[in-house]
């Protein structure tokens, strides 16, 4: 058996195959986010690093080789989606005090929540 070369094709490969997973998933959530919201002109990404060290074995002396031994490979997969937003809300000011009877204000909903679960008691 030969040994693979790290290239394009394999960095799917790298722990043990779990990067090539993390890949297919972050191009997954890229995907559903266009299908989910089509009229966002805005870009989703997926960003591949790779972060190669040079490791040297030391001999027997303890002093470090000129000679590149192995190469320590370190990978990270990451999905950007732009951010989900709703429109501004407004809310009406409403003049209070606090438990120090010192003023303050207060931001309260013009309308009570269509969709507000009840908390037991009320």
């Amino acid at each position: 058996m030969t040994a693979s070369k790290l290239t394009h094709d394999t960095i799917g490969n790298l722990q043990a195959g779990a990067i090539g997973y993390a890949i297919d998933r972050a191009i997954g959530e890229a995907m559903h986010d266009c299908e989910s919201r089509p009229g966002l002109d805005k870009p989703r990404t997926v960003t591949i690093k790779l972060t190669l060290r040079p490791a040297q074995v030391k001999g027997l002396d303890n002093a470090a080789s000129d000679t590149l031994n192995t190469i320590g490979i370190a990978a990270q997969v990451a999905v950007s989606t732009p951010a989900r937003s709703a429109g501004a809300e407004f809310l009406n000011v409403s003049p209070g005090v606090n438990e120090d009877g010192e003023p303050e204000i207060h931001a309260v909903f013009a309308q009570e929540g269509l969709f507000v679960a009840r908390k037991e008691g009320n």
